[in-house]
């Protein structure tokens, strides 16, 4: 029983410490401030733009294919691409080639 009261006041305990901290504005209990301060700060009143597309290379001996993109950083703070996936699409027939992923590891 006992133990069983200390989980309780362990999960309980912090929960309740929130919801008493942030009674005033429930967001923040889902959003802390220090990361909208953030975005709004970083973008400013600019739109998070696409990358876009610049141009690609197709190696018919290595199968492979090189595309560049470049994309702005709206941000005051580096970013870096963890990954990269897309849904590949015949551009003359409109056929669905399969799906590529490039995942940083």
């Amino acid at each position: 029983m006992l133990l069983v009261l200390i989980s309780v006041a362990a999960i309980a305990g912090p929960v309740a410490g929130l919801i008493v901290l942030n009674y005033h504005n429930p967001v923040d209990m889902i959003i802390p401030p220090d990361l909208e301060e953030i975005v709004t700060a970083g973008t400013g009143n600019q739109a998070i733009e696409l990358p876009k597309y610049v141009g690609s290379t197709y190696d018919a001996a290595s199968r492979t294919v090189t595309a560049n993109f470049n994309f702005t950083n709206p941000f005051e703070a580096d970013l870096s691409v963890n990954s990269v996936s897309a849904d590949v699409e015949c551009a003359a027939h409109a056929f669905s080639l399969g799906h590529a992923e490039l995942i940083n590891q």
